[in-house]
């Protein structure tokens, strides 16, 4: 049998809460640099509009 592999679409309500604990914990500028650095473009989205909706206020 030939080797199919389904489309999974990320779990977008995952990547909202996972951007809104890193955001929390290191606050924005750090948060939006650890998506970068490992390449979690998702969680990234999550951040960027965390930023634009509540401004600097992270940690």
């Amino acid at each position: 049998m030939s080797d199919v592999r389904m489309y999974i679409p990320p779990n977008k309500d995952y990547q909202a809460d996972f951007a809104q604990r890193l955001v929390n914990a290191v606050g924005f500028e750090n948060a939006i640099r650890e998506c970068y650095e490992n390449q979690w473009l998702g969680t990234l989205i999550h951040v960027r509009y965390l930023q634009q909706r509540y401004g600097q206020q992270g940690r």
